[in-house]
């Protein structure tokens, strides 16, 4: 059984050497058989004409005998070009590299929650260690280390200092 293809599919196919506008003059003109589409819808992605494999072949013969122009159309649907294998890897390259950042920030996300926890574990700590002042000194040079720390946060220092406040 014959394929049925699409002016637009033809085009495609052949990587532009034929365009639309030639298949369809060469349909208007009678040189390419084609069956007319029948349906109610109308604008942009409706195929006007459906062309048979056996009347595109004919037609190919017929160009290339008159222009001396050889079109080959893949015998498979399947057949990729290399183009399309190309725009594969690099979509793939560009797929796996966003895997590899959307790890790290993981991995970056992971070790601030892990810090925070600690932080907040320190700071109940400090909080049990206000009322019982024997270890004042401690705990003040603790939150001043904290502070000075470059891997805290913004809003860990800010608590941290008011908690160095609330102590002095």
């Amino acid at each position: 059984m014959d394929k049925k293809y699409t002016v637009y599919e033809i085009e495609k196919l052949t990587s532009g050497k034929l365009s639309k506008y030639k298949l369809t003059r060469a349909i208007e003109n009678g040189e390419l058989v084609a069956q007319p589409v029948q349906t109610k819808r109308k604008g942009r992605g409706t195929p006007k004409y459906y062309v048979m494999e056996s009347d595109l072949e004919n037609y190919l013969q017929f160009v290339a005998q008159n222009q001396k122009k050889k079109i080959v159309i893949p015998s498979d649907q399947n057949d990729i070009s290399s183009t399309s294998k190309d725009a594969f890897k690099s979509l793939e390259e560009l797929v796996n590299n966003q895997t590899v950042q959307i790890n790290t920030l993981i991995e970056q996300v992971d070790f601030l929650m892990t810090q925070h926890k600690q932080l907040s574990q320190q700071l109940m700590g400090f909080s049990v260690s206000k009322k019982g002042t024997e270890n004042h000194d401690d705990v003040i040079s603790a939150i001043k280390d904290n502070l000075t720390n470059d891997q805290s946060s913004a809003d860990t220092k800010k608590d941290l200092m008011k908690q160095l406040i609330d102590l002095i």
